[in-house]
């Protein structure tokens, strides 16, 4: 448990620390097509960004017969 402890004190200070950049993000559903527009408030060079949009629920039309 010696390295367990260990790393989880290592991962619990980078998780609390205050995020170096913040994103702000709208977005737009236009027929089946989504628009995403973020604004980052800082850019750092030869990075890479990657943003996911991740759908939480779905409707649908179910035909009962």
């Amino acid at each position: 448990f010696g390295t367990f402890n260990t790393i989880k004190t290592e991962i619990d200070s980078v998780v609390s620390a205050t995020a170096e950049i913040t994103i702000k993000a709208t977005a737009a559903l236009s027929g089946d097509k989504a628009q995403i527009d973020c604004e980052f408030s800082k850019v750092i060079e030869n990075a890479d960004y990657n943003v996911v949009l991740v759908q939480t629920e779905e409707k649908s039309k179910v035909a009962m017969d």
